[in-house]
């Protein structure tokens, strides 16, 4: 999970820029006249996701305008986005601790916590605080979930196999299973597949590629809560299945994502979920196991 986090945080910056408006409007034009875009101060964008027995990660950007040209104005490492460095970043349990420090790692971009630093546990609620002297100070809270989520089953089925000069080469499937709710409570969950595909050239390739679903218990308290997802032309060895059990925020946030529209001039924009009072980004919480 951690590969494509790391890649989104890299588009916040631009989601959270305020241009769903203007980009509705002048969707069948090409170039759009600085003067009509919103004029917004940066903002602090905060992303991090926790887990009990998981190395705490916090990004840090600033948000920028949507005519900003980062390939002629970044040197940074970075590129389009850069970490904030000198942010002052603290995390701490609501009922039960003092704030502890998060220090910045400057090999991953990243403010770090390791869990021998820090502990997370189920079922309690924390407060992610971030400071910065010229763009002003963030708050945000989580609850991790309580329930562990319970796979009853799952199955892969081969729809059709596609050849090429009579070999082999990739397939379309259909991935379903159940998942048991715990009942009594709101219940997220994010279904994760992670393909790994490995090949001998000169030397030995391999690759990965993920498919992935949303669902939440509503209307299904306590319930076997069904999945199907659909996958055309995979070449695979094996796969991973992982199954989170997910805060609100993290639901809220991964699902508008999955609605965001990026690159397509005749969809809407969906607004992007953030739960950072003072700023940008999101704070969510989950727990997983890998089956």
């Amino acid at each position: 999970m951690k590969k494509f986090e790391i890649k989104r945080i890299k588009s916040l910056a631009v989601m959270f820029a305020g241009f769903t408006t203007i980009f509705y409007t002048y969707s069948c034009i090409e170039d759009v006249p600085d003067d009509i875009l919103p004029k917004a101060e940066p903002k602090l964008v905060v992303e991090s996701f926790i887990s009990p027995n998981d190395t705490i990660r916090v990004r840090i950007c600033k948000s920028l305008p949507i005519n900003y040209n980062y390939y002629l104005t970044s040197d940074d490492q970075y590129n389009e986005f850069p970490p904030l460095r000198d942010a002052s970043v603290s995390i701490r349990n609501t009922h039960t601790g003092d704030p502890v420090s998060i220090p910045y790692d400057s090999l991953s971009g990243f403010y770090v916590l390791y869990p021998s630093q820090f502990s997370v546990e189920k079922g309690q609620e924390y407060e992610l605080k971030v400071n910065h002297t010229e763009l002003g100070e963030t708050i945000a809270r989580t609850r991790v979930p309580s329930s562990t989520p319970d796979l009853l089953s799952v199955k892969i089925d081969t729809v059709e196999v596609h050849t090429y000069e009579g070999v082999e080469t990739d397939y379309d499937l259909v991935i379903s299973g159940i998942i048991k709710d715990t009942g009594g409570e709101k219940n997220f969950y994010r279904i994760i597949f992670t393909f790994y595909y490995c090949y001998e050239y000169d030397y030995v390739y391999c690759y990965t590629d993920m498919v992935e679903k949303l669902i939440s218990d509503t209307g299904s308290d306590g319930q076997e809560l069904p999945f199907t997802l659909y996958i055309y032309g995979y070449s695979w060895q094996y796969y991973k299945v992982k199954i989170l059990s997910t805060d609100i925020n993290y639901y809220h946030f991964h699902r508008t994502l999955e609605n965001w529209s990026e690159g397509n001039p005749f969809v809407e924009p969906t607004p992007v979920y953030s739960n950072i009072e003072g700023g940008l980004g999101i704070f969510g919480s989950y727990l997983e196991v890998a089956f």
